[in-house]
């Protein structure tokens, strides 16, 4: 089995790149060579949440990082569907421009939901998953915060939300501390790197939409669960996660049949960019174990 050698990801240059998928132009980075891993980020990220994590797997793995319509440096397309459903037609549709056929699917928060929705629809499109990574994933089982997307996803909170965006941009300080476990462990630049992704011009417009449906999407996943139990799947938690607490670990284990669980104890909700060696530890471990 291969190791990571910690300096050896320095001399790893990630490629920016542009492709056009269902007549949005999605960005995305990518690097390295061998069997394809794509990562999905959450709902108020993009690619730059996992710029710790991108150069180091890619030592062994060919990497790739969306950012999924409307955030990042991706199109903002008018009237974006609402719900998880066109974000996983979209992750289908990237893997099937790139000709990636069997990737692992690595999604975290609002991305683990679309990771498990995309894995459950990529047969119809000819693409096999031989194994999901879900960090801290969105799940039936994890309902607080449902009331909140319900009322932002309504006409009157939307309405609310877009007269108060600026104000919105000036509290994500305080939103991000809340997603660490220990808010002094945020890397420098990292305010700074996910503020230009919420600047755009119609991006509010699109995180309304991701919210519009939230509770019948969780009950969507919930539904489609069976299609996916037999996946192998590596669930990561942090100990201290706020956002989608570790109580709605067991009902989630109980649908996969070869899920294991890894907590990182002391991290938040992002474990990734917070503990990034222990997470690309543990999943450099699971993509080497058993077949791919």
């Amino acid at each position: 089995m291969s190791v990571i050698t910690p300096t050896a990801f320095d001399s790893i240059t990630l490629q920016e790149r542009f492709v056009s998928v269902r007549g949005c132009r999605i960005r995305y980075l990518t690097a390295g060579s061998g069997r394809p891993v794509v990562f999905i980020h959450g709902l108020l990220g993009y690619a730059f949440s996992w710029r710790f994590n991108l150069p180091v797997l890619a030592q062994q793995f060919t990497v790739y990082a969306l950012d999924l319509p409307g955030v990042g440096f991706s199109e903002r397309t008018p009237r974006p569907q609402p719900g998880l459903a066109p974000l996983a037609r979209c992750v289908l549709g990237f893997l099937k421009e790139l000709k990636i056929l069997s990737p692992v699917l690595v999604g975290s928060s609002h991305g683990g939901a679309i990771a498990m929705m995309a894995a459950v629809r990529a047969p119809e499109e000819g693409i096999a998953i031989p194994k999901l990574v879900l960090v801290s994933p969105v799940n039936p089982w994890s309902r607080q915060g449902a009331a909140r997307a319900a009322f932002f996803g309504s006409p009157i909170g939307g309405a609310l939300l877009r007269c108060a965006g600026p104000a919105v941009r000036l509290t994500h300080s305080y939103f991000l501390r809340r997603m660490y476990g220990d808010p002094r462990r945020i890397a420098a630049g990292t305010l700074e790197g996910y503020d230009c992704a919420l600047r755009p011009a119609g991006t509010l417009e699109h995180m309304l939409s991701r919210v519009r449906r939230w509770s019948n999407d969780l009950n969507e996943v919930e539904r489609l669960l069976p299609a996916i139990a037999d996946i192998p799947t590596l669930l990561i938690w942090g100990s201290e996660d706020r956002a989608v607490p570790l109580a709605s670990v067991p009902p989630l284990m109980s649908k996969l049949n070869h899920a294991e669980l890894a907590v990182i104890e002391g991290a938040g909700h992002l474990p990734y960019e917070e503990m990034p060696q222990r997470f690309n530890e543990l999943v450099w471990r699971f993509l080497q174990s058993g077949a791919l």
